[in-house]
């Protein structure tokens, strides 16, 4: 085979052959149409063979009818009319092999990263946690040990009492379940009851245990106020009776005084909130990181890397493909200066404020707010008067 047969298989031509009464009036019609072809003539047959485009080949075959001449094809098409005939069928097979891949691959990396039980801790900073042990988009499902992940997850957050790793499809699925608030349980179950503040008792309300103490007493803090061990069982007879524990449980509320100091300075440098400029992103495709923009202060102190997250197609569908923003972060700061009259405005403002978080649930009973001003700025001083609840385990 010659290398024009090679070219013209694969670009595409026909080949016309016109025996000796035919020749001339083959090569006159394409002469006179102006077609591009190439005229070969045969020495042994005296005949011609013309090679031109299957377009030509359409463009000379009426004027070929008309003037009787007669030729005959040798070629019909090559391959790339091959593939323009068969290229639906030929985006079928291409479109079932990517499938099957597709299928194939979807066994072998972690497409989905779920999180379910979980009301402590936001789902970002959980898969952020869970990427550090190698469970991300990307990473092949047979890498991950599940119960080595799982007791890892336990050790950083003991306030969950339970968690599970499991495999749904091609999404890893963590469950948890939270442990529930055992501060009631260890007051109930607590040994004695002691005061946590010096005070002057107002209400003793024991609900298990035995009393050490009644309304008008004065207390030190760490002094009992409710034991949770009782001597004997009724009626004693013995000078040693022996103790029974029913656990200390019960309220003491007693009258305290506190007090605390707030300072305004004259002139005071104010933080305004933080700066945040997106300077790169990192994407990972299956485990791979393609890194786009400016990177390299993602280990910087005014630097930081975004929780991970899924590319998504129309809002609602998640692609295996995550990306973090790298994020720099400038603390923006200003310089106030008040003078007297707004320091003592700002000075009690926070003072009332601070007075509400201490006072939490207590009855104010008594206060007093002194103000002194120095060259720098006021303080003011806030002396109270409470009553609140001061029994506390014994730890």
């Amino acid at each position: 085979m010659l290398i024009s047969d090679i070219i013209g298989f694969f670009t595409g031509e026909v080949e016309l052959y016109a025996e000796r009464p035919h020749r001339d009036g083959l090569v006159r019609v394409v002469s006179e149409r102006g077609v591009k072809a190439r005229i070969e003539y045969c020495a042994e047959s005296e005949g011609v063979k013309v090679t031109l485009s299957p377009r030509n080949a359409k463009k000379i075959a009426s004027a070929l009818d008309k003037s009787g001449v007669i030729v005959y094809i040798n070629s019909v098409c090559g391959f790339k009319d091959i593939c323009i005939k068969n290229c639906k069928r030929l985006g079928l097979a291409v479109g079932a092999i990517v499938f099957c891949a597709l299928l194939a691959m979807s066994t072998l990396f972690v497409f989905k990263v779920e999180v379910s039980g979980s009301e402590l801790i936001s789902k970002e900073q959980i898969k952020s946690e869970l990427a550090d042990f190698g469970i991300r988009v990307g990473a092949r499902m047979s890498d991950i040990d599940r119960a080595a992940a799982a007791s890892a997850f336990m050790q950083l957050h003991p306030e969950y009492s339970w968690a599970a790793l499991n495999f749904k499809g091609t999404t890893v699925c963590l469950e948890l379940k939270e442990r529930t608030d055992g501060q009631s349980s260890e007051t109930e179950n607590a040994d004695i009851l002691v005061a946590k503040s010096d005070g002057i008792v107002k209400e003793v309300l024991v609900y298990s245990g035995k009393s050490s103490v009644k309304a008008g007493d004065v207390v030190k803090k760490g002094d009992i106020l409710i034991s949770g061990y009782i001597s004997g069982n009724g009626l004693q007879y013995s000078e040693n009776p022996i103790l029974r524990f029913d656990g200390a449980k019960g309220s003491v509320k007693a009258e305290v005084s506190e007090s605390f100091t707030v300072t305004v300075p004259f002139e005071e440098e104010t933080s305004k909130g933080k700066s945040i400029e997106k300077t790169g992103i990192i994407l990972s495709v299956l485990g791979f990181e393609i890194r786009l923009g400016d990177t390299s202060g993602e280990s910087a102190e005014d630097s930081s890397v975004s929780a991970e997250k899924n590319v998504t197609v129309m809002g609602s569908v998640e692609l295996p493909i995550t990306y973090r923003e790298c994020l720099t972060v400038t603390e923006v700061t200003e310089i106030t200066v008040r003078d007297e009259l707004l320091a003592t405005a700002e000075a009690e403002k926070r003072a009332y404020g601070m007075l509400n978080r201490a006072l939490a649930e207590a009855e104010l009973t008594e206060l007093e707010l002194t103000k002194e001003i120095t060259d720098t700025g006021v303080t003011v001083t806030v002396s109270y008067g409470c009553i609140r609840e001061i029994a506390v385990p014994l730890r």
